[in-house]
């Protein structure tokens, strides 16, 4: 039985059109990534703190600093894993305040704690930071010793 030169063309541009449409399939996901990346960046360059607005269901800071506390106050602080305790749990006697913001390194907390922890008062704090230094060090692994250090330095 001889091999049928129609049908072999026939699979060989089937086979071909099933690569590039994979191929133009795989660029087009890479390159949504890169452009949300690179807007990612871009808001860091114009915000480098990030989104400092407040959550819903919050205290705001001028209802925990005027007049007398309603209770101890407890400020949560650092990264997204601080951000995502919503709701915080209830304690009674105690103001829980969420300062959380995802995707701030140390070096951006370190900026903000004077504002968002220490002017509260706080009779205690809760502080989650680091993950997102260390993150870059599969990004930068020349430079681990470095990132370490200073997320160390920071906290």
């Amino acid at each position: 039985m001889g091999k049928n030169p129609n049908r072999m063309l026939w699979w060989s541009v089937v086979l071909l059109v099933f690569i590039l449409g994979g191929s133009l399939a795989g660029n087009v996901v890479i390159y949504r990534q890169l452009v949300e990346t690179c807007r990612e960046l871009a808001l860091v360059r114009l915000h480098p703190l990030g989104p400092l607005g407040q959550k819903k269901g919050d205290p705001s800071r001028q209802q925990i600093l005027q007049g007398p506390p309603a209770g101890k106050r407890i400020v949560f602080f650092g990264d997204s894993r601080i951000q995502m305790w919503h709701p915080l749990p209830t304690i009674p006697h105690a103001v829980l305040i969420n300062n959380g913001i995802g995707g701030q390194t140390t070096a951006q907390c370190l900026v903000r704690i004077d504002n968002d922890v220490v002017a509260l008062k706080p009779e205690l704090v809760v502080i989650q930071v680091g993950i997102n230094d260390l993150k870059y060090i599969g990004l930068f692994p020349h430079r681990q010793s470095k990132i370490a250090n200073n997320c160390f330095d920071n906290i």
